[in-house]
């Protein structure tokens, strides 16, 4: 038994690429080679390979894929570009600690705190992948990633978070989106992923056949897969409520599946410019509906924000730079900080957010909430008797 190298590779090694990372054929990247001939590496190729022997190898790739979530692999495979380039080869792992410990040095100005604790967590996961030693595993370089965060904190340096609307700021959005195809769709994008208090790619999951309608209540939705829960086992559900008038989610949906005229695929799809829901091909040529993208959703969120006139400013690289900020995390966000602002208990939110950790709830906390039940006030109160 020996290991592959990816020159070896000659049994349809372009399909085991897309397999393994999830891409298209002509999309043939050094890291996804890398990450395609790790698993192939204990195939003996001193004698031709069967046709069960590339069932075995396809069956192992795709069952290793899949023990991840397509963003978290996506999320992965983009934060080690900026460190393979730093490298200066195709195929830099496995790699020293050294080099890494160099390479967070080199950008520490550049790039953001977080961004590069995000690197490191990449580099240590595709060393894992690979059955590799992980080089960032010791202590120097988590105090390295410290040392830059108190550093740049000591410049003035904030991590950026998507901004939260109010509850005005909401209803300003939802009043100012028109009642048209795209209008119906992007409000009700707007509404499900606000009261759902989605992730991103839980949205994009969102299939129809997934909702189930629950008399006098409103929508159940049971969430298969989550960042928190991987292999669907928690048996989670998120509850879209009735609303009144245009601010009803529930209606919302009945209105825009009126409109689709299905049953089945994705809630959320592209619409062309002819107004119709746009159509992709399934691998038999079939049409299919094809369910929008990360970016699609990040647009309609920042077009609607702006239609609206949430912001303000004047100055046109200012309103740029703002508008920008805003994303369909703002949705997440905002689901928070209003309950988090109406006294509703931590553990309530949760339910809906399923969040795992109370301490991630808390950083979504703005500088008013903290007025709120703060002693400090009580002390004033007394001081004023």
């Amino acid at each position: 038994m020996r290991t592959l190298s990816v020159g070896e590779i000659t049994f349809n090694a372009t399909r085991y690429q897309a397999v393994m990372m999830g891409i298209q054929e002509r999309s043939i990247k050094p890291l996804e080679a890398m990450m395609m001939a790790m698993v192939t590496k204990d195939v003996d190729t001193s004698t031709a390979l069967t046709e069960e022997d590339r069932h075995l190898i396809e069956r192992k790739a795709t069952l290793r894929r899949k023990a991840f979530a397509d963003n978290t692999w996506a999320g992965y495979k983009s934060d080690l570009l900026s460190f393979i380039r730093y490298a200066g080869t195709d195929l830099p792992f496995p790699v020293t600690s050294t080099l890494i410990e160099n390479y967070l040095i080199t950008k520490s100005e550049e790039l953001a705190p977080s961004t590069l604790r995000h690197h490191v967590a990449a580099l240590s996961f595709v060393h894992r992948f690979l059955d590799a030693e992980d080089p960032t595993a010791g202590p120097v370089i988590q105090q390295i990633l410290s040392g830059i965060r108190k550093e740049r904190l000591d410049e003035g340096w904030e991590q950026k978070r998507a901004p939260a609307l109010t509850a005005d700021q909401v209803k300003q959005v939802i009043m100012a989106i028109e009642d048209d195809m795209r209008g119906l769709r992007d409000r009700t994008l707007f509404l499900v992923g606000l009261v759902c208090a989605f992730r991103q790619n839980e949205l994009s999951k969102l299939q129809i056949e997934d909702l189930t309608k629950v008399d006098g209540e409103g929508y159940s939705y049971k969430v298969k897969r989550s960042k928190t829960d991987q292999e669907g086992t928690k048996n989670r559900y998120k509850v879209i409520p009735y609303g009144k008038g245009k601010m009803c989610p529930v209606k919302a949906i009945d209105e825009l599946l009126d409109e689709m005229g299905e049953d089945t695929g994705p809630l959320f799809r592209g619409i062309s410019r002819s107004g119709n829901f746009m159509l992709s091909k399934n691998t038999d040529g079939s049409d299919s509906r094809k369910g929008m993208s990360h970016t699609a959703v990040n647009a309609v969120i920042r077009k609607r924000i702006n239609l609206a006139g949430i912001i303000t400013e004047t100055d046109p690289d200012k309103h740029k730079a703002k508008l920008k900020a805003y994303s369909f995390h703002t949705l997440r966000s905002t689901f928070i900080t209003i309950l988090r602002a109406g006294d509703v208990a931590d553990s309530k939110i949760m339910k809906q957010t399923h969040h795992t950790n109370i301490n991630i709830i808390e950083m979504y906390d703005r500088p008013e909430m903290h007025f709120k039940g703060n002693p400090a006030s009580d002390l004033m109160a007394a001081l004023i008797e």
